[in-house]
Order: C-alpha cells, then structure tokens, then sequence
C-alpha cells in the first residue's frame, strides 16, 4: 500500500461551502482595509449596492463577507494589463467616476459588462486601489463630462442622503438651492449643485454622515446623541427628508 501524502487535495466546488463559514465576517472600517478601500469609497460601493453586506438589520451592526470585496476586485482585474506607475490615460475608478460627476457603479457596471474594456492593473498597490481604468475610454463610453456641478444623485450620496428623490424635494421646496444645467448626455435641463449650491447647503444643513466627518466620531454614536438630546429631524409641512438637521440645532447643542 503507498505512503498517503501529508498534503491532501479536495474538489474546490465541494469544499468551497465550508470555507467559507470559516470565513470571519468583518465591519464596514476593516472591510473597506481588506478591499483596498478607503472608507469613502467603500461606503459609495455599498450605497451603489456593488458590495452588500452580509448581515443587516434594524437593530443589528451591519457585517460584510470579506470574499465578496475580493470577488469583486477579482472580476474587475481579470482581463487587467499591468502598469508600473500611474500616467495618462490611467487613472483609478473613483476619480475617473469623480470627473464625470457620476457613481463608480456606472464605471463598474460598464466592466463588468464588457463595454470598458481597458483595465489596469498597478503594481505595488493591493486590492481596489490597484484598478485603473482608461480614462479617456471611460468618456467615450459613458459620455461627456457634466457642467463643473454635481448632479443631486451624487451629491446625496456623498452627503448621506440615500434617497435621492429627498434631497430633489429638499430643491424643489425651495429650502437648498441648485442651478439648472443642461446634461450633456440627455440634453435635458436638470438641477446641479455647484460649489457655492454645496456651500449654502452645509452652512444650513448637517446629516449624520458630515456630522462624523465634522466630529471625528462614528455615525452611530452621532446617532445615539441626537436621540439622546432630542434633536429632531428637519421636517416643514408634512415633508421629511430623511436625517437631515439644521445646522444651527447641532452646533448649538452638540459636542
């Protein structure tokens, strides 16, 4: 009878359910490290509904499968060129996505189905600040850049106002200004925010995400204090608009 090896091999279909449930779920800060996110970006990935997490509920600190971030990471990198260094054309996702005033979904999406086909993979850096796309391919597929403004979709996002159509009503009642621009893709007129629309809008406002970047704190214990010291949300004839706060309300009574 032969020796059995130390070194046993097994189907990776088969084993591929256990491995994972020995895989430790992790929280949004170390999911975005072992993406190779910063914790931004991350969040944009997860409000895109390109990373979900793997356990969420009301009452119930959301948790991710690391393997996904990975997966991703994987799929986006499959048919990647390396490059040694960053040089035009090549840029990473999120300021290629920040160019055009659009979601890094858009340009995901756009790999993953193929029609983005320039994908770099730079050396020396892990995860998902290794990818890079062309960007000047990025332009021709997603079109031209948008007026030097941020559409209300990206601005909501990156405000933590994950409904955008909140932040449309926000404009249109007269309560944040933005500035009507032609999209250059559809031709259509439609509200921007520019520079000084985003400055009036946190000189009056502040929601949980800012108030954490404001602060130095986690949006939880943000969260906890203003229900604490009963800080309620802005509302003006029956609208709500999510967690939005006046300005004034949190600085007033808020450490």
């Amino acid at each position: 009878m032969s020796d059995v090896s130390a070194c046993e091999v097994f189907d990776a279909v088969l084993v591929k359910p256990i491995l994972n449930d020995l895989t430790d779920l992790l929280d949004a800060k170390a999911c975005a490290v072992s993406t190779g996110a910063i914790r931004s970006q991350f969040d944009l990935l997860v409000d895109d509904g390109i990373i979900a997490p793997a356990l969420k509920g009301t009452n119930v600190k959301a948790i991710w499968n690391p393997c996904d971030g990975w997966a991703l990471i994987e799929n986006l990198l499959k048919d990647a060129v390396q490059i040694q260094q960053v040089r035009q054309p090549w840029i990473p996702i999120p300021k290629s996505a920040q160019r055009l005033k659009i979601g890094p979904d858009s340009i995901i999406k756009a790999i993953q189905d193929g029609k983005i086909t320039h994908v770099g993979n730079l050396a020396h850096f892990d995860g998902y600040a290794s990818v890079h796309v062309d960007h000047e391919e990025v332009v021709r597929v997603l079109g031209a850049a948008t007026p030097d403004a941020e559409s209300i979709e990206t601005f909501a996002k990156a405000v933590g106002i994950r409904q955008p159509s909140k932040m449309r009503r926000l404009i249109i009642n007269g309560h944040t200004p933005a500035t009507a621009m032609q999209n250059p893709k559809t031709r259509v007129e439609q509200h921007y925010l520019t520079t000084d629309d985003t400055i009036a809008f946190h000189s009056k406002f502040m929601t949980p995400r800012t108030m954490a970047e404001a602060y130095g704190r986690s949006w939880q214990s943000i969260g906890a204090e203003l229900k604490s010291k009963g800080i309620m949300p802005f509302s003006l004839d029956g609208n709500v608009y999510g967690s939005l706060f006046f300005r004034s309300d949190v600085t007033t009574d808020f450490q």
